[in-house]
């Protein structure tokens, strides 16, 4: 069964950016790992906007054997939807990573905070086991020079919880 680990904030709150500091983490330690904007289409790095955003990524990693994904956008449920269908395929991704998956072990996704009808997180929730399912905070400061710094701890956790699955 698949787990779920969620980063969770609010609009704007810094889920892409934890995403980002976490593919970053994990990363070297991944003995294969493919990186993709929305369109599927590969790409070789995170890319960032005009005002140093981080644009929303789907990377696939393999880390000790177990198939993790990291799926950065978390605030429009269909179009997350749209993605975690994508991954039931495992032929088709297996194709267009070049990787072969015959299980995904963990997905590490984004959602805002409320778990109100027509959320993310309300979408994830009808989707995935609660056993299967992990929340992890993230904040922002608005001290710009803490933007990565206080998502640190977040990013530790997560790498803890991976370890642990």
């Amino acid at each position: 069964m698949t787990n779920f680990l969620v980063i969770r904030g609010t609009a704007d709150g810094g889920k892409t950016t934890t995403a980002g500091l976490l593919f970053e983490q994990l990363k070297p330690k991944a003995s294969q790992f493919k990186l993709f904007n929305w369109a599927w289409k590969e790409i070789d790095k995170l890319h960032y906007n005009s005002e140093g955003e981080l644009i929303d990524f789907i990377a696939v990693l393999v880390i000790d054997g177990k198939v993790i994904i990291i799926i950065s956008q978390g605030d429009k449920p269909n179009v997350l939807q749209k993605v975690l269908d994508f991954l039931k395929d495992l032929i088709s991704l297996s194709k267009i990573t070049g990787i072969n998956i015959s299980k995904i072990d963990i997905v590490i996704c984004c959602a805002r905070s409320r778990n109100v009808n027509g959320s993310t997180y309300k979408m994830l929730t009808k989707r995935i086991n609660s056993n299967n399912l992990f929340d992890f905070w993230t904040s922002k400061d608005d001290d710009i020079s803490k933007k990565l710094s206080c998502k640190q701890k977040v990013v530790d956790e997560l790498v803890q919880k991976i370890k642990s699955l």
